[in-house]
């Protein structure tokens, strides 16, 4: 049995238009960097997690502009869809298949002609050929199996966070967000979640070093203890 060749995946045309986004892909983007500068020690799967949460907490009406940014991509996709499809070249690919199919055609009946012509010992031969392909073949497939199990098993074993390890450390923007979070919210109590951190974010980025200094103190005195609760967790452990 002739082996079965895969598919090639088609490259994505650069021409093509960019897909449509989401209403919670608008707010990922949004978020994400004021979240990573509220808290820099996090990786990619704290970021979108972090996200995740905050999106599911907001209410429809908080939601509204998101979706109403969605509506306009998609209607933006739609038209330049429609435009690219206009204007993208007919394929070859009918001529092209054609030829193919008339050449393997051609091919065909000369490899059986020839098979037919040449003895038993070379058909006895291509099939031990073929026979210790599929034998690989069926290896490659068993080995692939083997690594994709061990990855789950991985996955699986993945240690759930001790309650009672030590908190982590926090960052010096970390400390000036939950002190001046307070202060205007009493000041303004009709701002939401995601504006409070705009407008702190922005007062941050806005601040001298020597304004950031009591912070970074406090980032600093919060990391020995994170390290001294640390050392005295890990003898324990």
């Amino acid at each position: 049995m002739p082996s079965k060749r895969r598919k090639r995946r088609k490259k994505k045309d650069p021409n093509a238009p960019k897909g449509k986004m989401s209403a919670y892909m608008f707010f990922n983007v949004e978020k994400r960097k004021i979240i990573k500068e509220e808290n820099p020690e996090y990786k990619f799967g704290d970021l979108a997690k972090e996200v995740s949460k905050r999106w599911k907490v907001l209410t429809d009406e908080e939601k509204e502009p998101y979706i109403k940014k969605s509506i306009e991509d998609k209607e933006r996709f739609e038209t330049q869809q429609k435009i690219y499809l206009k204007n993208k070249p007919e394929s070859s690919s009918s001529s092209s298949s054609s030829e193919s199919s008339s050449s393997s055609s051609s091919s065909s009946s000369e490899s059986s002609s020839s098979s037919s012509s040449s003895g038993s010992s070379s058909s006895s031969s291509s099939d031990r050929r073929r026979k210790k392909k599929k034998k690989k073949r069926r290896r490659k497939k068993k080995q692939r199996k083997k690594k994709r199990k061990s990855k789950k098993k991985k996955n699986k074993k993945r240690k759930k966070k001790d309650p009672n390890a030590p908190k982590g450390k926090r960052s010096a923007y970390n400390f000036y967000s939950s002190a001046s979070r307070e202060k205007l919210k009493e000041k303004n109590p009709d701002l939401k979640f995601g504006d409070l951190a705009t407008i702190i974010s922005k007062e941050w980025r806005e601040m001298s070093e020597e304004q950031k200094k009591p912070y970074q103190k406090q980032s600093d005195e919060d990391k020995e203890r994170y390290e001294r609760e640390m050392k005295e967790y890990k003898k324990k452990n």
